[in-house]
């Protein structure tokens, strides 16, 4: 069957414009059909900006004296550059301290509560701290399955419990005992003053945060705790990153300046600086200008992370402190004990002896419970029975003292990994008298003295780069039977050395190897450094991230995967199809005519010829021809082309051009690609969903969940109360959700409120309403993350491969002409897999958050829009396609007869030259299909004898003065 051309030969040609009026009636309907779709996404941007803005306002504060005071933090040091203190065998100008984090005790799995009592009964009778700082997660606060979260009375009451029942709590009156609230502590709190935040009467600080000071003869060294836990603080999952907002912010800078003149400050906080979002001070300082102040900042809460990754969390940042990351109690029963010798700050972690923890000493909280009124009326150690009887209250068992192997720390020399030069007199370390370390040995000897195994004194092996020190070790402190209370414990051995026969500007290696009376052996390795400076600290992936910052990394990533898949895969396709189809169709060119310039071809000829010209719309339809006609000829040569130009033909050229073709075709596409776009936008600018994010507050726990953040509009700054006040919008939801204020709100966010005002209503009174709490965390902008990687990449990249027709792509001799790899079992199997999987999701979140979260999210109905369109475009054949398959038998057949016609009219009309004999002919003829998106080239092939398949090309020459087209084989001399 054959079709006609949109245009005659013997009809008049229409009459033409000048080029002039055509290109400029062009470029006015271009510049019409772009100003609505880019006002629709400029528009949508600067609203996100603005959102950005308001959930950030807790965060930003006036930097008037930004300047002032971040001169006064960067003054000089006091003290004299010159030192003159030796560190020799003295055991004066030392103290040590211990850190332990991520205690997670459970009421369901009950292996980290065993853990922690060990860590009670067995490391601090054996090591004896000055003080213990806990670095948050004290309670594990998840129920059975591991989904939900709330904070279970019983871990709390384990917890205080167990320090009763250990003695810390009264130890050195009461300043013994230091701890922090973690992200875990924090689950479903909804304020401080909450009955929820069990932190507040259980723990040992019960404030949030402490400050403290050990004053010594030698100086005076500063403990600051921060609470970096969201206020308030929703249910898991979105409580992984830390919130230290411009309140939060000038209570570290307030015990900052009280700390100055210190020796050294320390810095305690449950997050890692990489997963904290840092607001700035009231006076525009941010943490970065703070942490000059201080010189260490220790956290836990990443525990060692996972496949090995997080042996050694450490890192010594920019602005010159070393932040120190220490693994968990809860599976590695891991614990840091740091050393301050003479200003020289060092640390050692050890791991507990897991394997012999006796699964006897676990706890059973289920036969533990109390009520709350127990809980915070009863502080004696007697409660009644059923009969009115006066009984000892229950306690834990915390079980033996248990074996342990020698520990060691090395203070002198320092190991140059974790060199503090700014804060630290790195100096001393040349001029030293003694190698000083601290060795803590297990003196309990089963059955006494008598034991056949147990050695008189312990032995000891030092060796400097692999060489035996010839200087033996001595014990230089004070034993546990001579302790008093003006000198307490202190394990210190000394051996003399000469630190220049080192100073050669050299890593060096300090092995020490002590073996206790027992015969057990404990090792420590040191790399240090004469010369004071820094040795690399080749901490890999773990270094990497304590020194990135992951909170501004998400932001960063998801912005710039955000707007490449925005702008490149969908606006500038669009702005291009839309440039295309308001752009004339171009002039006819030698390509598409065969008009001859001779006299000697015929009337007839010349018209036939005109009937072959394709008739095009508009420069899309001209453009998607041209395109096709060049992927076919790639598609062609990709079986007959040899190895070396394969990979080249067939992953490089053809899928840069397809994939060009795809997304800009799928632009076309109105159903498809709008509303592609519109879920694109609303990410940025509506809310996700609705959800219960904090249960225990009741409706004002209620809110949106935005990329932005999560906001509570029934809440008034800490839902109506807490420590400090929060991210308090006075407009409330009006602000959010007022259409009118999209382009105000989003000029003051850029303009910094020059322009207009950043308020919905100046004349707004704020006492007349609640106000809503906006909670900017970076968990937000975690998930959409995953949304883009999901919901928008993969499907949008699946639909663009569905919604083009494989015969726009590949000749018909091509195999995937037929079957394309994205219509393939598996493709469809995976994608279907994914599609299931995100709908779990959200799912899981529906019931960690409420059933609203299914029915109020814009990923649900994406999800249903998705899988329709799936099933429309991507499991059925499209219309365009199976018109084309359908016709390309009987296009095969016509373009024979008409190779057979044109063959015997071309004999008479055209001068052939000297070897113009080939053996086989081919030709590419165009063919106008009746829709505009179905002009394609299709290829009409007559074979040669042997069955060879051989690529056309049109040759013009001139044979003795006259112009003359023939087609032989490309590649072929003719």
């Amino acid at each position: 069957m054959s079709r006609r051309p949109l245009s005659s030969a013997g009809s008049a040609p229409p009459t033409s414009l000048p080029s002039g009026t055509v290109l400029t009636r062009s470029w006015l309907r271009t510049a019409f059909a772009f100003i609505p779709f880019l006002a629709l996404v400029i528009s949508a941007w600067l609203y996100a900006i603005h959102l950005d803005t308001l959930a950030n306002q807790s965060m930003v504060r006036s930097k008037a004296s930004a300047k002032a005071s971040h001169a006064a933090r960067t003054a000089a040091d006091p003290r004299a550059d010159q030192d003159s203190t030796v560190i020799g065998d003295s055991k004066d100008n030392i103290f040590y301290f211990v850190q332990v984090s991520d205690l997670h005790i459970s009421a369901f799995r009950k292996a980290s509560t065993a853990n922690f009592y060990t860590f009670l009964s067995t490391a601090l009778p054996m090591v004896e701290p000055a003080f213990v700082v806990v670095t948050g997660d004290l309670t594990d606060a998840k129920d059975k399955d591991l989904v939900g979260s709330m904070q279970y009375l019983s871990e709390w009451s384990t917890y205080r419990d167990a320090l009763e029942e250990s003695g810390v709590l009264a130890k050195r009156n009461g300043t013994f005992w230091h701890d922090l609230r973690g992200n875990h502590d924090c689950f479903n709190v909804p304020d401080w003053n909450s009955k929820e935040n069990m932190f507040a009467g259980m723990s040992a600080t019960k404030a949030p945060g402490f400050m403290f000071d050990v004053k010594t003869d030698y100086g005076k060294y500063g403990f600051i705790g921060i609470d970096a836990c969201p206020k308030p603080g929703p249910a898991r999952p979105y409580n992984f990153f830390g919130l230290f907002e411009t309140p939060d912010m000038d209570y570290l800078a307030q015990r900052l300046e009280l700390s100055k003149g210190n020796n050294h400050t320390f810095v305690f906080s449950h997050y890692p600086v990489t997963t904290t979002v840092f607001g700035e001070t009231s006076s525009g300082e941010s943490f970065a200008d703070l942490s000059q102040s201080f010189s260490v900042y220790m956290c836990g809460h990443l525990h060692k992370l996972k496949w090995g990754l997080g042996e050694a969390l450490q890192s010594y940042q920019p602005t010159h402190f070393l932040e120190l990351e220490v693994g968990d109690m809860k599976q590695n029963g891991l614990y840091r004990i740091m050393v301050v010798d003479n200003d020289m700050i060092s640390f050692t972690d050890v791991s507990m002896p897991l394997t012999t923890i006796p699964p006897a000493i676990m706890p059973n909280l289920e036969q533990h419970e109390q009520t709350e009124e127990q809980v915070l009326s009863d502080n004696d150690s007697t409660t009644s029975d059923q009969t009115g009887k006066k009984e000892a209250k229950r306690r834990p068992v915390l079980g033996r003292r248990l074996p342990t192997n020698p520990i060691i720390v090395v203070s002198n020399p320092k190991d140059s990994r974790y060199l503090i030069p700014k804060h630290e007199p790195v100096g001393r370390i040349g001029t030293s008298t003694h190698i000083r370390f601290l060795a803590w040995t297990d003196n309990q000897i089963p059955g006494g003295d008598s034991h056949e195994h147990v050695r008189k004194e312990i032995k000891i092996e030092i060796r400097i780069d692999g060489k035996l020190h010839e200087q033996p070790a001595r014990f230089a402190g004070t034993t546990a039977e001579e302790q008093t209370k003006d000198e307490e414990f202190l394990p210190l051995y000394v051996s003399a050395w000469n630190p220049q026969d080192y100073n050669d500007g050299k890593d060096h290696e300090l092995e020490i190897k002590i073996v206790d009376r027992l015969g057990r052996l404990g090792s420590s390795r040191t790399v240090f450094r004469v010369d004071g400076e820094r040795s690399e600290l080749n901490g890999g992936f773990a270094e990497w991230i304590m020194w990135a910052n992951v909170a501004m990394l998400l932001k960063a990533l998801f912005t710039t995967g955000y707007l490449f898949v925005a702008l490149i895969l969908l606006i500038l396709p669009k702005l291009y199809s839309l440039y295309l189809q308001t752009s004339p169709p171009p002039p006819a060119t030698l390509a598409y005519t065969k008009v001859a310039t001779d006299m000697t071809m015929s009337h007839a000829q010349a018209s036939l010829n005109q009937q072959d010209q394709p008739q095009f719309k508009n420069g899309y339809d001209a453009w998607l021809d041209e395109k096709c006609r060049h992927l076919y000829r790639l598609s062609s040569t990709l079986s007959s082309a040899s190895s070396r130009h394969k990979f080249w033909n067939r992953f490089v050229n053809h899928t840069i051009h397809a994939h060009v073709l795809r997304f800009v075709h799928f632009s076309t596409q109105p159903i498809l690609f709008y509303t592609t776009l519109v879920f694109t936008l609303m990410l940025v600018t509506v809310p996700q969903f609705w959800g219960n994010f904090i249960p225990s507050a009741g409706e004002q726990g209620q809110g949106w969940f935005y990329l932005q953040g999560i906001y509570l509009p029934h809440a008034g700054g800490h839902l109506g109360g807490g420590v400090r006040e929060a991210s308090l919008d006075a407009a409330g939801p009006a602000r959010v959700q007022e259409p009118l204020s999209v382009l105000t709100g989003a000029l003051s966010s850029l303009t910094g409120g020059r322009l207009v005002s950043s308020r919905a209503g100046d004349d707004y009174d704020s006492s007349g309403g609640v106000g809503g709490t906006w909670i900017p965390m970076a968990d937000t902008w975690m998930s959409t993350i995953w949304t883009v990687v999901y919901d928008l990449v993969i499907f949008l990249y699946y639909l663009t491969l569905c919604a083009t027709p494989s015969g726009y792509l590949y000749s018909p001799s091509n195999p995937h002409r037929l079957r394309p790899y994205h219509r393939t079992w598996y493709i469809r199997c995976l994608v279907f897999g994914i599609w299931v999987f995100r709908c779990c999701s959200v799912l899981m979140t529906a019931e960690l958050y409420g059933p609203s979260v299914v029915w109020t999210g814009i990923g649900t109905w994406w999800l249903v829009v998705v899988g329709w369109l799936m099933f429309m475009v991507g499991w059925s054949r499209s219309r365009i396609e199976r018109d084309i398959l359908l016709r390309r038998g009987e296009d095969d057949n016509e373009g024979q007869q008409r190779f057979a016609q044109e063959e015997e009219e071309e004999e008479d009309s055209v001068l052939v030259g000297e070897g113009a004999d080939v053996e086989g002919k081919e030709y590419g003829r165009t063919r106008v299909l009746s829709h505009p998106h179905e002009t394609i080239s299709l290829i009409a092939r007559k074979e040669t004898p042997q069955q060879e398949q051989v690529e056309v090309s049109e040759e013009t020459e001139e044979v003795e003065g006259v112009r003359t087209s023939r087609r032989s084989p490309k590649g072929r001399k003719t």
